[in-house]
């Protein structure tokens, strides 16, 4: 217990004082995209305008929010009790009606999520941020789906109003250590 206090005495100085960048992702900035194949789910992909950092702020994190209805497309006795939720950033415009490996860049950050409806999903895209804010004229922004292998975990996204996704951005000011 006082390891643990002491622990969060040492964290709290370095967030006193952070910077918070929210964008909102609503259906304007959101593309659905229906394989032909039935076996594999939707894949949605966001065009993601990643704010420029406050200045001379150093990037903590960046974390992807939705609220996603997940399903499996395996038999019941193959199923399993999670869905692996996949974001990719896109390597370029997309080339074709879907998205294939090769439009992806390889660095996919996931999460398990329990099968079921209205599943609140929080994913680390801080790499993401951190690339864009580094090389802005290579946002092409991020896929969400069952991205690679078998591709059996279907999603369908859920908006809160207006907004189908938030992503939050959290920076250190520069006079922090």
């Amino acid at each position: 217990m006082i390891i643990g206090l002491v622990a969060l005495a040492l964290c709290v100085p370095a967030l006193v004082g952070a910077q918070t960048q929210v964008v909102a992702l609503g259906a304007a900035q959101l593309t659905t995209i229906t394989p032909v194949d039935t076996t594999e789910g939707k894949v949605f992909v966001f065009a993601v305008s990643v704010p420029s950092a406050p200045t001379g702020a150093r990037l903590m994190s960046a974390v992807l929010e939705l609220v996603v209805d997940v399903s499996s497309s395996l038999p019941a006795a193959a199923r399993r009790n999670l869905a692996t939720l996949e974001v990719a950033p896109l390597n370029g415009a997309l080339s074709g009606p879907a998205v294939s490996e090769e439009d992806l860049r390889p660095t996919t950050m996931k999460r398990s999520v329990p099968i079921g409806t209205n599943r609140p999903v929080r994913v680390d895209v801080t790499e993401f941020v951190r690339y864009v804010l580094d090389n802005p004229e290579e946002n092409y922004g991020i896929a969400v789906g069952s991205l690679e292998g078998s591709r059996s975990d279907r999603f369908e996204l859920r908006s809160q109003g207006q907004e189908v996704a938030r992503l939050t951005i959290r920076y250190l000011p520069a006079n922090q250590p």
